[in-house]
């Protein structure tokens, strides 16, 4: 298995919060085009709000943070990463249950 770079060896909340806002972002980026592709084949044919991808995008989050808090042992940037990707699937639940985007 290889290493991480020493950035990800941070064991900070401020690092666990700009992580768990930034990650999903990243994740976004190949989400959009791989799903429009899949509706030109015509493989899958469903109009999403942009909240809905944005769910997609938290799932790996959930994923990074179990990393953090059992393989790693750093239990404040895995607090962090929760919280705010918690935070961010109840926003975004409720933004796409009221329409705004």
């Amino acid at each position: 298995m290889k290493k991480l770079p020493a950035f990800f060896y941070n064991d900070s909340y401020i690092f666990g919060v700009l992580f768990a806002i930034l990650f999903p972002f990243f994740i976004a980026i190949p989400i959009f085009p791989l799903l429009n592709w899949l509706k030109s084949l015509g493989w899958i044919d469903v109009n999403m709000p942009i909240s809905k991808y944005m769910l997609l995008s938290c799932i790996p989050n959930f994923i990074v943070f179990r990393q953090y808090i059992k393989i790693l042992q750093m239990e404040k940037t895995g607090k962090a990463m929760f919280l705010v990707t918690l935070t961010e699937v109840v926003v975004l639940i409720i933004l796409s249950n009221r329409g705004v985007f």
